[in-house]
């Protein structure tokens, strides 16, 4: 009895050795039909023949007898078949029709026996969610720890990431880097790009670019990634030539992001010889990607020519194209597009829909425009209260457009009700914020006693500190366009207020707005 059990032992072994090791399937196959005759190693064989029947490894392919083994396994309870069935259904598999309800049941009954890979593989449905199954992020915090208990690199690199971004659990750098640097000493490839991010970034551990570039260049023959991150790297420490090298080994296998990054460099001659029409050529390879913005910047080529003939239509269609992917700063050019007409017919309708997406996503300049257009029924049905609501939005911001805009109305009285001091109160604002018509207008209400206090020399200030941006014919015509001011708005500048004051109040007024821009 004890030479029979030494005797199973020992070709348990060498089938062992044989199937993983060796990768001798021939004698791997004779072994464990030969150990599936016994009781302690009846799972173990079976299972095994089942994967080489179905794969047609030491023996003739037979899927059917492979399955036959598989589901004599599963009734029986074994966690390795009830994995293996699971993953049939879920990616449907001969008869296994994809069912993913069935699939989550059998990774259920093999992940509650403790089988790692079935508790992985219940971490990834609920991190990503699958037909008829919601994302839920606890489920896959806890089925990803589990697996990751028992040392699962897949599991410790996936558990690291819901870590890093707080999902499923509270935000704990440190613990996300120890967790990619258990996956990384296994060589998982994901874990050594996350613990290399984390290096690089500084988070959970100290910064160490350093040793960021080693684990980068460690994966790189195998993550496109690490190419791309690499080049990064050296971009942003202007080793341009190197940063090339990298982004061109990402790019030659297809990584887009690398593609739109080497046109930057042939576009500059940065880290290589400047070629406009290769840079053309990448930046309109990343776009038809779809990269977003290389649409966008495929545009500008179009509109500057660089590379490439000036096209109106194409900068278009290509910033229409990135705006509808929700870039922000394509949906922003797009409506400029529309304002001018350049590319596509006018169409204000189509200015104020897009230039009022960007301002839903809290865009302040673009904020600014949305009230303006409703104030004066540009591209949408005149709303002087809904335009004033926006300009306050913008404004409150720090929109300096704005404060001048609502100094504008509230000082004319066309739109509302006149309140000069409501507007004085905006205009001032503008001016400490360095808006030179704010500055201008400020220092003709002083200089009127409109809406404050006449004050000669605080006019005087505010108009010195205004020529310090501008030359007096520009300010003449800004203070024309954007004020409640008469025709002689001339009379109003610096010569009406210098005559007025002795030189006294003139060295006052000129130490206050030099005081004004030592600070500013």
């Amino acid at each position: 009895m004890a030479d029979t059990e030494t005797e199973n032992g020992k070709m348990y072994n060498e089938a062992f050795q044989a199937y993983y090791v060796n990768k001798d399937y021939d004698k791997a196959f004779s072994m464990l039909t030969q150990l599936a005759e016994e009781e302690d190693y009846f799972n173990f064989a079976k299972y095994h023949l089942y994967l080489l029947y179905i794969k047609g490894n030491g023996t003739k392919k037979n899927l059917q007898k492979g399955i036959e083994l598989l589901e004599q396994l599963v009734e029986q309870d074994d966690p390795l078949a009830q994995e293996a069935i699971a993953k049939h259904y879920y990616f449907g598999f001969q008869h296994f029709k994809q069912d993913f309800k069935k699939a989550i049941h059998y990774y259920e009954l093999s992940a509650n026996q403790g089988f790692c890979l079935a508790q992985a593989a219940l971490g990834s449905i609920y991190h990503d969610g699958i037909d008829g199954v919601p994302i839920d992020y606890d489920l896959a915090f806890k089925w990803w720890k589990h697996a990751s208990e028992q040392k699962l690199a897949f599991a410790q690199s996936s558990l690291g990431t819901m870590y890093a971004r707080g999902l499923g659990t509270s935000k704990d750098e440190k613990e996300a880097a120890r967790l990619f640097k258990l996956a990384a000493e296994q060589g998982d490839i994901e874990g050594q790009r996350f613990l290399a991010n984390c290096y690089r970034q500084g988070s959970g551990v100290e910064k160490n670019i350093s040793e960021a570039i080693r684990l980068y260049r460690k994966i790189s023959e195998k993550a496109d990634i690490a190419n791309y991150f690499l080049g990064e790297i050296y971009s942003e420490n202007q080793d341009y030539k190197e940063a090339v090298k990298w982004f061109k080994l990402a790019a030659e296998k297809g990584h887009v992001s690398s593609q739109f990054h080497l046109a930057w460099f042939y576009e500059t001659g940065n880290g290589v010889t400047q070629d406009k029409v290769e840079a053309f050529r990448l930046c309109k390879r990343a776009a038809e990607a779809g990269l977003s913005i290389a649409q966008f910047q495929l545009g500008r080529f179009f509109a500057q020519g660089i590379g490439t003939d000036i096209n109106p239509k194409e900068t278009f269609k290509w910033t229409k194209l990135a705006a509808e992917q929700g870039l922000l700063d394509a949906q922003m050019q797009l409506a400029y597009l529309y304002d001018s007409g350049y590319g596509a017919d006018l169409n204000y309708k189509e200015c104020f829909k897009w230039t009022k997406i960007v301002a839903e996503q809290g865009d302040v300049h673009a904020s600014y425009l949305v009230g303006s257009f409703l104030i004066r029924g540009k591209g949408t049905v005149k709303n002087i209260e809904e335009g004033v609501n926006w300009l306050n939005s913008s404004a409150q911001k720090g929109s300096t457009d704005a404060m001048l805009e609502l100094g504008s109305i509230f000082a004319s009285g066309c739109e509302v009700s006149k309140n000069l001091k409501e507007a004085f109160n905006w205009y001032k604002l503008g001016a400490e914020n360095l808006n030179v018509g704010c500055q201008l207008t400020l220092g003709a209400m002083y200089l009127e006693g409109m809406g404050v206090q006449k004050d000669c020399i605080a006019a005087l200030m505010w108009f010195l500190i205004a020529e310090k941006y501008y030359q007096h014919d520009a300010l003449i015509a800004l203070l024309e366009q954007r004020t409640m001011l008469d025709e002689n708005n001339e009379n109003l500048f610096k010569n009406k207020a210098m005559s007025i004051l002795d030189p006294l109040q003139i060295k006052e007024a000129e130490k206050l707005a030099s005081d004004f821009l030592k600070t500013h």
